[in-house]
């Protein structure tokens, strides 16, 4: 979430709807560090911590302070890895807001990068020709033939099987981990590790799958981010 913001030109209205005892409440029960991160003033601040640590929590905490010192919500925006964590966030963001806001940015990167190529006059809908993971699901069912499999076990259920391709491609894509990237990385493993042979093959699904959406003209979501922006 970007920590530059601004007070609002109704900054009066803003603090008499939030009010100072509402920041109080807000910051009650934090640790020292914990208030210095939600109240920081900085331009960045990096929070580092293991999944469960409550860095989102923490983030939700900066966001309302940010509100109740007087920053519109739209000037705020907060990025997130998926849709799922995207739309939780924002349900509770709102809860806790008592002005009204013209729209709240909780966004996924690709969600981002349309917005920014929207605004840049690329259309309304930049990323119209992304195709979610139902339809992904669907083109490779369709065209498993072209699919190296060997090192993979169907277990009898071959569209679970390719479902986890979609879902750890988009996990990859969420870390800006791109087929070239997991090639070096799968071609560093050991020729003699268990494994080796099932994440090289699934290089090579993964690259077969990004074939087939360019051949296409389509994309997944996250797909081509860092190239749109």
């Amino acid at each position: 979430m970007s920590t530059e913001h601004e007070a609002g030109r109704n900054g009066g209205e803003l603090d008499l709807l939030s009010g100072p005892t509402r920041s109080a409440r807000l910051l009650a029960g934090l640790s020292d560090r914990e208030r210095d991160a939600v109240t920081h003033r900085g331009r960045r601040l990096i929070i580092r911590g293991a999944a469960g640590t409550g860095k989102t929590w923490l983030i939700e905490h900066r966001f309302r302070w940010l509100v109740g010192q007087g920053t519109r919500p739209e000037r705020l925006g907060v990025l997130v890895p998926s849709p799922g964590r995207a739309l939780a966030l924002r349900e509770r963001l709102e809860t806790g807001l008592e002005l009204a806001y013209d729209e709240l940015h909780v966004l996924t990167p690709s969600e981002l990068a349309g917005l920014i190529l929207a605004r840049a006059g690329a259309g309304p809908d930049p990323l119209a020709t992304a195709l979610s993971a139902g339809d992904r699901l669907a083109m490779l069912v369709q065209r498993i033939d072209d699919l190296s499999l060997q090192h993979h076990d169907f277990g009898g259920r071959p569209s679970l099987l390719l479902a986890g391709f979609v879902r750890r491609i988009d996990r990859l894509k969420a870390e800006l981990v791109d087929p070239d990237a997991y090639a070096a990385w799968a071609a560093a493993l050991s020729d003699d590790a268990r494994e080796t042979a099932a994440q090289r093959e699934f290089c090579e699904i993964y690259r077969t799958h990004e074939r087939m959406l360019a051949a296409g003209g389509a994309r997944c979501g996250g797909s081509g981010q860092r190239r749109d922006l």
